[in-house]
Formats: C-alpha cells, sequence, structure tokens
C-alpha cells in the first residue's frame, strides 16, 4: 500500500476493476517513413561511413519516436483510467521487442562461437549484458568504444535497445507518481508532467555536455543512459503536447490536431525545413566532433521533434514526404533491419577476408534485406499479433518432418549458443600477444637496469659534420601498445636499445618512468616515446606535460617522439602538440608514423601495426634520427589521419 496526498492506493486500484485496459493510438503513417529514414541513416553509417558520416543520430530519431509513442500509449490510459497498469504495460513492451532481440542475439552468438576467434572475445560478457538490457552499461564498464574501428563488440548496437528498455522501466513509474502527487486531477497532471519531463530532458543535455571530454573517447556520454536520454524526453514532452487529455472510452482519437503552428505556411513548411536540416546534420557532422556531444545531437534531436509534429497534424509537406511507400516498407521493418545489420558487417569480414570494404557493404546491404524481412514475417510479426503461446505452438504445427525439422534446428542452435559461450576467449589475439611481449621486455629491461650507459654527450650541440648514427645501445625508447606491438622490428633494427612500453600507457605515466631511469643512470642519450594512442599530451589536465618530460630527459639527451596514428577523436590535437614542440625546441624530432602508417594496409585492428606495419614504425624512428645526424629537421604541418 502507498499513501501520497492523503490517499491509500495500491497500483493496481488505478485500473477499472476486473478490467485490462490496452490502450490504441491512432495510426500515424507518417512515422513509420521516419523510422526508414532513421533505420537507413544508421546502416549506411554502419556500412559506408564515408557517404553519411553523420548517420548514427539516426538512433536519436528512434529514441524521439520511442519517447513520442510511449508517452502517448500511457496518456490515454490515464486518460482513461485515472491510472497506469504497470503489469500490461511492461508485459506489451516485453513482448513487443524481446522474441525478435533475443532471437538475434541467440543466432548472433551461435554462429559467431561457431567461428570462434576474436570476434567470440568476451562472447559470454555481451550476450547476458545484452539479454538483461543493460548492454550500454556493461561497455562503458569495459571501456568499450562505439566509434574506434577496432575493438567493437558483435552485439555492440544493442546499447540504444538498453536504454530504451531502462526507460520504459523507469517512465511509467515517474508518470504514476506525478498523477498520486497532484490526486489524479488531469488539469494539474499534464502541466506538472510536462515540466518534469523539460526538466530531466535539459539535466540530461546538460550532464552530456559536462562529462564529455573532448580528449577522450565519446563513448562514455554516448552510451550512457543519464546523458542519452533526452531523445526520448524530448519525444516524450511532445506526447504530453499534443495528446488529447479528454477522458473517453474510445482511446484512439489521439493526437488531437492541435493549432500548434499559427499559420498553414508554418505548418507545412517547419517541420519540412526541420527535416531538410537534420539529413543536413546527418550528411556533415562527425562523431568525433566536440559539437555532436555538444549540442549536436540535441539539435538533432530537437528537430525531430518537430518533425513529428508536423506528422502528427499531418496535411502537410513532412506528411507526404514521410509517406513514400520504400519509407514506409523501411519503416515497418526498420527494428529486424537494426538488429540484424550490425552482426552481418561484423561477421562478414571475417568469413571474406580477402573481401575490398565496397563488396563487404554492398553484400551485408543485401544480406540484411534478405534476413530482415524473414525475420519480420516469422518472428516479429506473429509474436506482436499472436503472443508467445501461439506464435510457439504455430512453429511445430504440421507434419512429423515439419515437428523434427524445427526441434532439430532449435537444438542445433541452443547446443551452438551454450558451446559459444562456455569458450569464448577473454582476450584477443592483439592482446595476448602484447602480453607476451610485454613479460619478455620486462625481464629483458631487469637485465639491462644492471648495466649503466655510458655518460650521454650533448647530442644536440655536436657538430653536424662529426654526428654518426646511434646504434641501439645509445638508445632508451618508451611508450605505449603500439611501440609494444612493433618492438620486434624495433629490436632487429636497433639491436641493444632498451624498450619499456605497456598497454595503454599515457604521457602522465611516463614522466616518472622518465625521472626514475635519469635518476638511476639508465637513460641513454638518444630517447624515443612512442605515445598518444590513449589521449594527448595534455588529455590528463596538465597542459605543460610536454616541458616536465623535456626538464626530465634534459637538455643532454635528444627527443625523438612518434607521431601518433588511429582513428581516435584526439589524434589530430596530440599531433598538433608535438609539431610545436619540436618547432620550438631544438633537441626534438619527429619520427612520422602518422605519415608512414596512412600508407600502411597492416594493421591488426586499425591502431596496433602487423609485421609489415611494425617495420614502417621503425623505418619512421630511423628517419627522425636521420634527420639528428644531418641536421635538419623535417617537421610536417599537420597530420590528422
Amino acid at each position: 500500500m502507498l499513501s501520497a496526498c492523503g490517499a491509500n492506493l495500491t497500483w493496481w486500484q488505478f485500473e477499472p476493476e476486473g478490467v485490462e485496459v490496452h490502450v490504441r493510438i491512432r495510426q500515424i503513417a507518417g512515422l513509420d517513413g521516419l523510422r526508414g529514414v532513421a533505420v537507413a541513416a544508421v546502416v549506411l553509417y554502419h556500412f559506408f561511413g564515408d557517404i553519411l558520416p553523420g548517420g548514427f543520430m539516426g538512433v536519436d530519431v528512434f529514441f524521439v519516436l520511442s519517447g513520442f509513442l510511449i508517452t502517448s500509449i500511457l496518456l490515454r490510459e490515464v486518460a482513461l483510467t485515472q491510472g497506469v497498469s504497470f503489469r500490461v504495460f511492461w508485459k506489451r513492451r516485453l513482448w513487443r521487442i524481446a522474441p525478435l532481440a533475443l532471437f538475434v542475439l541467440i543466432m548472433t552468438t551461435a554462429v559467431v562461437g561457431t567461428i570462434g576467434g576474436d570476434l567470440a572475445v568476451k562472447l559470454r560478457t555481451q550476450f547476458f549484458g545484452t539479454a538483461f538490457f543493460v548492454n550500454n552499461w556493461v561497455q562503458i564498464a569495459n571501456s568499450e568504444s562505439y566509434f574506434a574501428k577496432s575493438d567493437i563488440q558483435v552485439t555492440a548496437h544493442y546499447w540504444s535497445l538498453a536504454i530504451e528498455e531502462q526507460y520504459y522501466l523507469i517512465w511509467p513509474i515517474l508518470v504514476w507518481l506525478v498523477l498520486l502527487a497532484v490526486r489524479r486531477n488531469a488539469a494539474r497532471f499534464r502541466p506538472r508532467m510536462a515540466v518534469l519531463t523539460a526538466v530531466l530532458a535539459i539535466a540530461s543535455m546538460v550532464a552530456m555536455a559536462v562529462i564529455f571530454d573532448p580528449q577522450q573517447d565519446p563513448s562514455r556520454v554516448y552510451y550512457g543512459t543519464d546523458t542519452h536520454a533526452f531523445g526520448l524526453l524530448l519525444g516524450s514532452l511532445v506526447a504530453l503536447l499534443l495528446t488529447s487529455p479528454v477522458r473517453s472510452r474510445v482511446a484512439d482519437s489521439h493526437p488531437r490536431r492541435l493549432n500548434w503552428f499559427k499559420h498553414q505556411l508554418l505548418a507545412d513548411w517547419i517541420p519540412a525545413l526541420a527535416f531538410v536540416g537534420l539529413v543536413a546534420m546527418m550528411m556533415t557532422v562527425h562523431a568525433e566532433s566536440a559539437f555532436t556531444y555538444r549540442g549536436g545531437l540535441v539539435i538533432a534531436s530537437v528537430l525531430t521533434s518537430l518533425v513529428v509534429m508536423g506528422l502528427a497534424r499531418g496535411d502537410n509537406a513532412i506528411d507526404e514526404w514521410m509517406n513514400i511507400r520504400v519509407l514506409r516498407w523501411l519503416g515497418h521493418r526498420s527494428f529486424s533491419i537494426y538488429l540484424w545489420h550490425w552482426p552481418i558487417v561484423m561477421i562478414l569480414p571475417v568469413l571474406a577476408p580477402w573481401a575490398p570494404e565496397w563488396l563487404i557493404g554492398i553484400a551485408a546491404v543485401v544480406l540484411t534485406a534478405l534476413i530482415s524481412e524473414w525475420s519480420f514475417k516469422h518472428i516479429e510479426t506473429p509474436f506482436r499479433r499472436h503472443g508467445y503461446r501461439k506464435t510457439i505452438k504455430g512453429w511445430f504445427s504440421g507434419g512429423v518432418m515439419r515437428k523434427l525439422s524445427v526441434g532439430f534446428a532449435v537444438v542445433l542452435v541452443g547446443a551452438l549458443t551454450a558451446c559459444g559461450l562456455a569458450t569464448a576467449p577473454s582476450e584477443s589475439s592483439l592482446e595476448k600477444d602484447l602480453k607476451e611481449k610485454s613479460e619478455r621486455l620486462q625481464k629483458e629491461n631487469e637485465v639491462a637496469a644492471k648495466t649503466t650507459p655510458p655518460a650521454p654527450k650533448d647530442g644536440s650541440k655536436i657538430p653536424v659534420e662529426d654526428r654518426k648514427m646511434p646504434s641501439g645501445k645509445k638508445i632508451s625508447m618508451v611508450g605505449d601498445s603500439v611501440m609494444l606491438a612493433s618492438v620486434d622490428a624495433l629490436q632487429e633494427k636497433f639491436p641493444g636499445a632498451t624498450v619499456d612500453a605497456a598497454q595503454s600507457r599515457h604521457y602522465i605515466a611516463t614522466l616518472p618512468i622518465l625521472q626514475q631511469m635519469a635518476d638511476a643512470g639508465t637513460l641513454r642519450e638518444f630517447v624515443v616515446l612512442g605515445l598518444g594512442t590513449n589521449g594527448p599530451s595534455d588529455g590528463a589536465g596538465d597542459p605543460e606535460m610536454l616541458k616536465k618530460i623535456r626538464e626530465a630527459v634534459g637538455k643532454d639527451r635528444v627527443i625523438i617522439y612518434v607521431m601518433p596514428y588511429g582513428d581516435r577523436d584526439w589524434m589530430a590535437h596530440a599531433n598538433d602538440e608535438l609539431i610545436a614542440e619540436a618547432k620550438k625546441t631544438p633537441n626534438v624530432y619527429l619520427a612520422n608514423w602518422c605519415e608512414a602508417a596512412a600508407e600502411n594496409d597492416d594493421f591488426v585492428d586499425g591502431i596496433h601495426p602487423g609485421e609489415k606495419g611494425a617495420k614502417l614504425y621503425a623505418g619512421a624512428v630511423e628517419n627522425a634520427l636521420k634527420q639528428w645526424k644531418s641536421g635538419k629537421k623535417d617537421i610536417p604541418q599537420s597530420c590528422s589521419n
């Protein structure tokens, strides 16, 4: 029992006694077209990112639509019953989403588990995080990146579904609490609910802008329910503005055609212009831009809200556009398309490593269309229309051979799924390789630490005509996992050099290492620093980090900075810092790995080089030492990968 505002109520008493209310809303055909636009944008972004760099905003369109429709259903139920049935609401949401979502998850797990290898890394964590609709928080906890070209999980796209399900869990409770607070007074409920919704939306927008760090991967704010719920909340706010508050036994009169736009011209063109603006953003805004997280996604959600308002009003330009047959066809199948497209594009390159990206993209589009159509007809629609029992019973209807075939398929998929989960590796082949190299280096460095090198000369002041290429015994190298991946090539080219490289190493962790080596007398005449993969030098909030490193190394040594390469947002900034440092500091030279890597096709994951790429990495260091030998610096203007 709950007591609020002087009334003792239990949640089920909000329904008329003995009546299960099923709330329907008037079909707005144009919303299917908008769904079609959204899913097409997401698919194009994942398959052909260069064509639509901002296609990831299609997910924000889905968020607004979901918030609008779910809140409309809740508001109509409130109008009919002056309450909310949690049981009915959650049951309908679960059976609308869970059957297909779990079917795709199980099939994906079975296939990926069978293929094995790096594709199946952490498959157990992925599976259970997805099955319980907390995929987004699991990825945040594991520091997974949505925007990196490497190390992306096969279930990564379920993050948005997790946010929606979490919203569906919390939102009806908030609606019910506000209803209690106003003593079920419809006149007071709607404005208070609208204010609460607006406040929560603004809070989510501010949270994304504040927590976002332009020098770090943006996945935390992109995946977070707290930082990315504003689209759902804006959709809910639109529903609160448009849905009729009048209590009626006819529950399909939603939404009222408000004169929201006072003039017909505005009613026609404001939603249309909003849609044009939304498409323009999808064509121009990039995931690595700070604007995306400090206003861009919010603007996209606001523009989508205006489009939804126009579609709800009807009889205007945007309504005609969104009722194009192909868009509505895509919209009807958008859920199936969204769930299938990502596993397909992840699995195909593994099965056909010889195929170029454009061919993989085309094949992925065709397979996604075919499989999505099948699952729409045989999984999604039957469960939605007929429910669990009737659909499952229908699978096993017919003759003996049909029953045996279906039974065999169920057992086979179940066995493959269980086997895949049981045998899923916890680390990738790259992680294993880096771990082995790290352990080997640790032993080598322990031996090297016992040998004190000769006192370094002031390399920057040696006359050019007297300079010779330094041997490995005069070189100390400190770096991150990219240097670690290249250690064999570095030791081959510079035998005798000491290499101290580790995964996830940042500048701030390198400074004490250099200070310790300098104090111990083990820091050699030439110091090669391979950093930046995990953030720029000022990424830890210290704008003088390069100065501190320079002071720790000392003026009597030559510093070689390896310019980082990769798909991280901060790479351009990290390289600009190094370029500026080399221009103003006589004993600082640059190894242009950034440029060499851009012409290299031998990467394990888009960042860490393979055997051929590692030789290019070592070659870039050698070229920097040749610059010192010649006395001529070769400083690039920029390098943004």
